[in-house]
């Protein structure tokens, strides 16, 4: 009988504790999860921004934005690869020229992209590439980019470690069209 007195003594407050502590982590747990799903809509925004603006540009019959071809890409810090960390290793337009071009008239026979007449044809952006004419604007895409800063609650940055604020960067390209609808 003693000893059920002293376990229960020695127990007192601890259901208090225990509600305290599992209040504060529902609470941090709610508050993630709303600060997560306003990060979620404040992307989508800039990407439908960006991409409505790049649509706009993709209509018209102006200028072509400027690219430089990819040659790979590095994951970034999680080693995933199509995550917002992922970084492109710029490439150059000679790899495209020497891989693309080359495959393009075997033995630098561009006959076939001539009509009958010798006239060029319409279409004859691997020409110009392979003859290093405008190379970057060749391809007619248009770019678009946007970006948020998101302030990060004290509350999260404190216990995660986040930084004071979040910035969300979004670039969409499009192939320029001319008004073709």
């Amino acid at each position: 009988m003693m000893n059920r007195a002293i376990n229960r003594r020695d127990r007192s407050g601890q259901a208090i504790v225990e509600f305290i502590v599992g209040l504060f982590g529902i609470i941090l747990l709610a508050a993630l999860v709303f600060f997560l799903g306003h990060v979620q809509l404040l992307d989508s925004d800039s990407l439908v921004r960006a991409s409505a603006d790049a649509i706009s540009s993709s209509m018209g019959h102006g200028i072509s934005s400027t690219f430089t071809p990819l040659a790979d890409w590095d994951e970034g810090g999680d080693d995933k690869p199509y995550t917002k960390d992922d970084r492109a290793i710029h490439g150059n337009f000679y790899r495209l020229r020497s891989h693309i071009t080359s495959s393009s008239a075997p033995g630098g026979d561009w006959s076939g992209t001539r009509r009958g007449d010798g006239s060029s044809v319409v279409y004859n952006e691997i020409v110009h590439v392979n003859d290093g004419v405008l190379s970057q604007s060749t391809f007619g895409f248009v770019s678009s980019r946007d970006s948020e800063t998101v302030p990060v609650p004290p509350i999260i940055q404190n216990i995660l470690g986040l930084p004071g604020e979040i910035v969300i960067r979004n670039e969409v390209w499009m192939p320029q069209t001319g008004g073709l609808y």
